[in-house]
């Protein structure tokens, strides 16, 4: 459950990466976003981003600074994917 998860969250971020590229791309954010994703898809699984630590080794990248994780996971998203 838990990869399908973050590989949602992989795809996410590819995505918003690859259609901002063009009007972003030497910004600091940018950057923190494109080492998360690059790193995430390493090939080598001893070197990508949370093979060491897990989830928490990918929650203290740059890219999510500034979330609050504990927040989040008890904050309701404003829309529903899922009907039911």
């Amino acid at each position: 459950m838990m990869r399908g998860l973050w590989m949602a969250v992989y795809q996410v971020l590819f995505f918003c990466l690859a259609m901002l590229y063009a009007y972003f791309d030497e910004t600091p954010l940018f950057r923190a976003a494109k080492d998360c994703v690059t790193r995430l898809l390493d090939k080598n699984e001893r070197a990508r981003l949370g093979s060491k630590s897990g989830a928490s080794e990918v929650k203290q990248h740059k890219w999510f600074a500034k979330i609050n994780w504990g927040l989040l996971r008890n904050t309701r998203p404003p829309v529903s994917v899922f009907r039911g």
